[in-house]
């Protein structure tokens, strides 16, 4: 496992939690 590799999967599972949070602000509304 390179570490531009894990970076990566990194940056994409934070976008990944900021959508979901985002997502569940706007149906909760």
């Amino acid at each position: 496992m390179s570490w531009e590799f894990s970076k990566l999967l990194l940056a994409l599972f934070k976008e990944w939690v900021l959508l979901t949070n985002y997502f569940n602000l706007v149906f909760a509304c």
